[in-house]
């Protein structure tokens, strides 16, 4: 399997899951709010999302019990389908003929798709998705907001 071809299943999950019901509410908060309730959700759940993934990986349904959960699996599944398409990103070359050329091309055959799906949505999931989750509180957390004088300054 290529991962291009697994972009494709989890881009095909990601569209057919079913949104979340909370996440407008979310939407409406300031974007500080979001990622620290993100954050927090995430720290607190994680072991039930993660328990869910990996039914998911070996029966391929999902057995959601909350909307919490559901949020945390849907951003999981967004953060995967983001990871795979970087993965898959052509560069081109000055080859007349040029076709695109991805830096990674086959997964190990001893990789099936229950291990993938274990992999992106946990492992990668807990070393990249919520560091940079973290790192997007902290940016919008420590953002400067316009005082009334600064504004005034501007005229």
């Amino acid at each position: 399997m290529r991962w291009d071809e697994f972009h494709r299943t989890v881009s095909d999950e990601y569209r057919k899951f079913p949104i979340p019901k909370t996440i407008p509410r979310l939407t409406n908060a300031r974007d500080d709010k979001i990622g620290g309730v993100i954050g927090v959700l995430d720290n607190e759940h994680h072991i039930a999302v993660d328990d869910i993934v990996r039914n998911f990986a070996e029966t391929r349904r999902w057995k959601i019990d909350s909307d919490v959960h559901r949020i945390l699996v849907w951003l999981r599944l967004n953060f995967a389908r983001d990871f795979f398409g970087f993965l898959t990103l052509g560069m081109e070359t000055w080859d007349p003929e040029w076709k695109p050329v991805n830096v990674v091309t086959r997964i190990h055959d001893a990789c099936d798709d229950a291990f993938l799906w274990n992999w992106i949505l946990i492992d990668a999931w807990h070393r990249c998705g919520v560091p940079q989750i973290q790192q997007v509180i902290y940016c919008v957390s420590h953002l400067r907001r316009p005082s009334k004088r600064d504004k005034s300054a501007q005229g």
